[in-house]
């Protein structure tokens, strides 16, 4: 595969595919499309006893489209670059050309002079001789791009989800498409506005913020969300977003030093994305915790955590098995979420006693057994948290 790789990238080098080449290649299309369009007019074998003056006449027609080519350097781009600015390049050249031929059609081609070297086609031909060149124009750069897109795509690119939509989601995914290598692929959206959600921008679906966004990250294996620099605030707001992509492993990627942004220039946005850790989304500064001191407090003692269940729980379930308690007991309403906390502990934690409860902690009987039967040492869940910080 790498071989392949360093196969087409140097043959897609400006060096190795110069200009004239292009050139040349929109020259050959243009004369194919419009033998194709002389096949569907006339039929193939009437084409094929007409062949010399049907390119003949091409050859006539090409002349005006390399005036068309050369006003509006059709061959100038790098084609693997190609934009939706080379395609309108293409489109003012082939209209350039067909301005041109239009107005000598009656002049020059239906000459008696000429029937014996021209194809005397009607307008209605030329219209399509056109049409259907500059499709095919259009279709050779697009598969040129789409071809070294997917070459270079490799598997090292984060497969990612962009947090907002607008100007701000547009631009960023403009400019990370544009990368080379490609450091991000985009799989789609995430946005909060319903106008939006279920629709497709830039041809990746918009998903909304709801209980089903796990599953698309997990089905499409994302693992990297870059937010829109004008969306900082909004997500650093939005805790129960956080706590989803942070259970869900998926890496976050924010904006530095980006206040205000116009649209126009989104280099400056994607160099400034970094990837950020739990303690940057906290709206207070990191506390430090002396660890060897709360490992004196937790080994060998009798503890329980409550909602050890979920994705905070599980969490402080691990650091807590780090310190070597000498008996747990984990309590948690959710049932299946539970079972799986206990194959967790038989796998990873063999060594440390665990006991499994489904209770609510809404349950004061329930609570008090539970206590009373184990008169466990009791750390809540506010300050494991803080010590797992």
């Amino acid at each position: 595969m790498l071989s392949f790789n360093k196969l087409v990238n140097w043959y897609f080098r400006r060096e190795s595919l110069p200009y004239w080449c292009i050139f040349l290649i929109d020259c050959l299309i243009c004369i194919l499309g419009g033998i194709f369009v002389c096949m569907l007019f006339f039929r193939l074998s009437r084409t094929a006893a007409n062949i010399m003056p049907i390119i003949n006449t091409l050859l006539f027609y090409q002349l005006f489209n390399v005036i068309g080519f050369r006003v509006f350097h059709t061959y100038a781009g790098v084609i693997r670059y190609s934009s939706f600015i080379d395609l309108k390049r293409v489109a003012y050249a082939m209209g350039l050309g067909f301005v041109i031929v239009a107005i000598l059609h009656y002049f020059i081609i239906f000459t008696p002079e000429t029937h014996q070297y021209l194809v005397p086609l009607h307008l209605r031909h030329i219209v399509s001789i056109y049409l259907v060149t500059t499709i095919l124009l259009w279709t050779f750069r697009i598969m040129i791009k789409g071809i070294y897109d997917t070459v270079f795509d490799t598997e090292r690119a984060k497969r990612a989800l962009i947090y907002g939509v607008r100007e701000g989601g547009v631009g960023l995914a403009k400019n990370i498409a544009a990368q080379k290598p490609q450091q991000f692929r985009l799989f789609g959206f995430i946005t909060h506005e319903d106008t939006f959600t279920n629709h497709y921008l830039m041809g990746k679906k918009v998903y909304p913020v709801d209980k089903d966004l796990l599953k698309v990250i997990k089905e499409n294996r994302i693992n990297a969300v870059l937010v829109s620099p004008l969306r900082n605030e909004v997500f650093r707001d939005n805790t129960q977003l956080q706590d989803m992509l942070i259970e869900a492993g998926v890496n976050i990627y924010m904006t530095e030093g980006v206040q205000e942004w116009d649209g126009e220039d989104s280099s400056k946005v994607v160099n400034t994305l970094k990837e950020i850790s739990i303690e940057d989304l906290l709206p207070r500064d990191q506390i430090q915790i002396d660890m060897q001191s709360v490992g004196n407090l937790l080994r060998g003692k009798k503890i329980l955590i409550t909602g050890s269940a979920g994705s905070i729980g599980s969490e402080m379930v691990r650091q807590v098995c780090l310190f070597q308690p000498g008996e747990l007991m984990l309590v948690d309403q959710a049932e299946t979420p539970q079972h799986d906390i206990r194959l967790m502990m038989a796998d990873n934690y063999p060594n440390v006693k665990t006991s499994t409860v489904v209770a609510s902690i809404a349950n004061r009987d329930r609570m008090e057994g539970i206590f009373s039967a184990f008169r466990l040492i009791t750390c809540s869940m506010p300050l494991l948290i803080n010590t797992c910080l």
